[in-house]
């Protein structure tokens, strides 16, 4: 049922959201100058997943918060562009890891702004330091990448009427 309203959701939205021409393909996408350091991705990929489930987990704070926020910048603009790869042959495991890495990373960034802004404690996402559901946030985050940056905004909600089964 609750796929079948997203995806008709969707759809509707698409329909009036001003056509916008497709961004170009970002430049490390084929990227060459992936680092040489021992900084690799294994421990790095451990680190964030440890870093996401004891911080961004499922009892937040602003304090574990930010501080999960703070290494995983870091992460993205020191560790990541040090991170070592081979890059002989055809298939290039590191590269991959490199962009799975990246990725990685822009997601756990997304999620933990979006549960800075929130400032209350609905559904799934529970702050510890915001314990109860505030009205005023009612509504639906926007995630954005705009030259490399995470940006978010809000939507309103939108309510469908119940229909008789």
């Amino acid at each position: 049922m609750f796929g079948e309203r997203a995806g008709r959701f969707a759809a509707e939205t698409a329909m009036v959201i001003p056509e916008r021409p497709i961004p170009p393909i970002p430049d490390d996408i084929s990227r060459n100058e992936i680092g040489d350091s021992s900084t690799s991705f294994g421990p790095l990929f451990e680190e964030l997943q440890v870093l996401m489930w004891e911080k961004v987990g499922l009892f937040r704070t602003e304090e574990k918060l930010t501080a999960a926020l703070k290494r995983i910048r870091e992460m993205r603009t020191k560790d990541l562009p040090a991170m070592g790869s081979d890059r002989d042959g055809a298939f290039t495991l590191g590269l991959q890891e490199w962009h799975d890495l990246r990725a990685a990373l822009l997601t756990a960034e997304a999620v933990t702004v979006c549960a800075l802004n929130r400032t209350e404690s609905r559904g799934a996402h529970q702050r510890e330091d915001w314990p109860e559901t505030d009205t005023a946030y009612a509504k639906n985050q926007i995630v954005r990448l705009k030259q490399g940056a995470v940006e978010t905004d809000w939507m309103p909600l939108v309510r469908q009427r119940e229909t008789a089964q």
